[in-house]
C-alpha cells in the first residue's frame, strides 16, 4: 500500500512539473521570438543610421527555458558582410533580463567574452571554447 501511495504522488508532482516546464518553455519561445524580432529592428536601424558599409546575409535565434537556473535564454546568430570579409556574431543572453552570458564575434581579431554571473568576465580564444560554455546552459 505505501508503495502505491509514493508511485502515486511521485506521477502526480512529475506530472506537475511536466506541465509546469511545457509552459515554461512555450512561454520562453514567445518571449524569444518577440525579443529577437526586436533586437534584430534595433541592431539594423543603430548600424544604418551610423551609417557603415554592411551587409546582413543571415540572422537567426533559438530559445531554450534552462530550468536550472530558471531563465529563458536566447542565443542569436547573425552572419554579415563588412569591409568585404564575413563575420559571424552570436550572442547568448536572457530573453527577458537581456543580460548577456556570452559574446562571440569571428574574424580578426576574434571577439570572444564569457559572462557566467554578474561582476565576472571571462575572454575566451576560440569559437570552440564559446561552443562549450555557452552549451552548458543550452543544453536540454
Amino acid at each position: 500500500m505505501r508503495t502505491l501511495l509514493f508511485l502515486i504522488l511521485v506521477s502526480t508532482f512529475a506530472t506537475g512539473a511536466l506541465a509546469q516546464s511545457l509552459s515554461q518553455q512555450a512561454q520562453c519561445a514567445a518571449q524569444a521570438r518577440v525579443t529577437a524580432r526586436d533586437d534584430n529592428y534595433k541592431w539594423e536601424l543603430e548600424n544604418k543610421q551610423v551609417g557603415l558599409p554592411y551587409r546582413t546575409m543571415s540572422f537567426d535565434y533559438q530559445s531554450h527555458y534552462n530550468a536550472k537556473i530558471n531563465k529563458c535564454l536566447i542565443m542569436t546568430t547573425r552572419t554579415m558582410t563588412f569591409a568585404d570579409k564575413i563575420y559571424t556574431i552570436k550572442n547568448l543572453y536572457d530573453a527577458f533580463e537581456r543580460r548577456d552570458y556570452a559574446l562571440f564575434t569571428s574574424g580578426n581579431p576574434l571577439f570572444c567574452q564569457l559572462l557566467p554571473s554578474f561582476g565576472q568576465t571571462k575572454y575566451c580564444t576560440t569559437q570552440e571554447e564559446f561552443d562549450s560554455f555557452v552549451a552548458e546552459y543550452m543544453e536540454r
